[in-house]
């Protein structure tokens, strides 16, 4: 079989599925065509995981399409709330069925308040958002929906303490990259608040308001979650993931700005690594915002390769990535068209390319060395791959695999 049309994001329930399925409390309820239940069987192989992941799907059929599917999400709701009657139900609709037209917010009400449950209808459009933003919406829609807007004085920690926001099954090195922060956090002395989505409940959600200051490892994600806790609760953040030396340098003093700390010492002390090796090569960097365009920064500001182009798909932060690059020459690819991707790394020709699944496999075809750093990968992925390019030993890690290529 051969790949026609390479999209690099999934569709809106795809990306509300990562948010759901990283909780332990969450059940997804899809309702949508024949065929639409995939994301059950991609975290199954992904992950291996030994129980089915909490999706469910409701098919709608040519019954459904002429009569209207309420009575069959009412019957499917029905059976989720009795298996779990602790969790809630997300109700996300595929693109497939969006041609319905079918408003089911009084059925999910009306179910809600008949079992006392807590049933959430998705904030997506089906068509209109792409995996990330609907991920994004998705995660905004749930911290609003348990901590609400702010009616009553929280009271902070005694001790700095931080939420991390952001990590999610499916994510690139999402949790290598979180245990890369925690590291951090306890050796700043930060006591960790609550980590959201990843293996969260909503007891954790709830808990959000008593941290200092929230951190990301995935501000595609989480942004507009943390411009939410700002304005409502006060809490400040610093919106990227440390990758490379420099970057992970600001980041820790911006997080001693946040607390009022002096973290100098730690900061540029003794966790430099030799960055001034004779890289004699040319890279491609393609991706999404935060691998990325985090390598790519740390490649054209801190090592003396020629970065000739980069580039992220993810269209609405183009503005933010040519600004984490500062252009440095290279050529800036801002574009979820993948063929342009294929031709710029024709027209190149570069030593190494770093990127997807899609640019690793062109790149293999043009006997090219390529490595992916960033998500979508291929499903098996995960069990070939567990080094974080997140703080100082991120910057090790990679240092050590542009060694192995040079």
């Amino acid at each position: 079989m051969k790949l026609a049309n390479w999209i690099y994001e999934g569709p809106a329930f795809w990306g509300v599925s990562r948010i759901t399925a990283s909780m332990k409390d969450a059940q997804l309820l899809v309702y949508g065509a024949v065929g639409d239940s995939y994301p059950v069987s991609e975290l199954s192989l992904a992950y291996k995981l030994l129980d089915v992941p909490k999706i469910r799907t409701t098919q709608i059929g040519r019954r459904e399409l002429s009569g209207g599917a309420g009575n069959k999400i009412t019957e499917c709701l029905d059976k989720i709330h009795t298996g779990y009657p602790e969790d809630f139900i997300m109700v996300a609709p595929t693109s497939a069925v969006s041609l319905l037209k079918e408003d089911i917010s009084a059925l999910i009400r009306n179910f809600a308040g008949r079992h006392n449950a807590t049933v959430i209808n998705s904030p997506v459009h089906p068509l209109h958002d792409f995996e990330y933003c609907a991920a994004e919406k998705t995660l905004l829609q749930l911290v609003r929906e348990f901590i609400g807007q702010r009616t009553v004085r929280y009271e902070r920690s005694s001790n700095p303490s931080v939420n991390i926001i952001g990590p999610t099954l499916l994510g690139f090195h999402a949790e290598e990259d979180l245990e890369q922060i925690k590291n951090l956090m306890l050796e700043l002395g930060i006591e960790i608040n609550a980590i959201i989505p990843f293996n969260a409940r909503v007891d954790d959600f709830k808990k959000i308001p008593e941290a200092w200051f929230n951190l990301t490892t995935c501000p595609e994600i989480s942004l507009a979650t943390l411009k939410y806790l700002k304005k409502e609760f006060q809490q400040p953040y610093v919106p990227d993931v440390p990758v490379g030396i420099e970057s992970t340098d600001k980041f820790i003093r911006d997080i001693g700005k946040l607390i009022n700390r002096d973290f100098s010492t730690y900061a540029g002390g003794d966790n430099k690594i030799d960055l001034n090796g004779k890289y004699d090569m040319q890279i491609l960097v393609f991706g999404d915002y935060t691998h990325a365009g985090g390598l790519a920064k740390f490649l054209s500001h801190e090592t003396k390769v020629d970065l000739v182009a980069a580039g992220t798909f993810l269209t609405g932060w183009g503005g933010k990535f040519k600004e984490k690059i500062n252009h440095n020459g290279c050529d800036i690819l801002i574009t979820d068209d993948a063929d342009v991707v294929n031709e710029t790394i024709k027209e190149y020709k570069p030593d190494v390319v770093f990127g997807t699944y899609n640019e690793w496999t062109v790149s293999k075809k043009l006997n090219i060395p390529a490595v992916m750093v960033s998500a979508p990968t291929d499903r098996f992925y995960r069990s070939r791959s567990n080094d974080s390019f997140a703080g100082y030993d991120g910057a090790h890690n990679f240092m050590k695999l542009l060694d192995s290529i040079s």
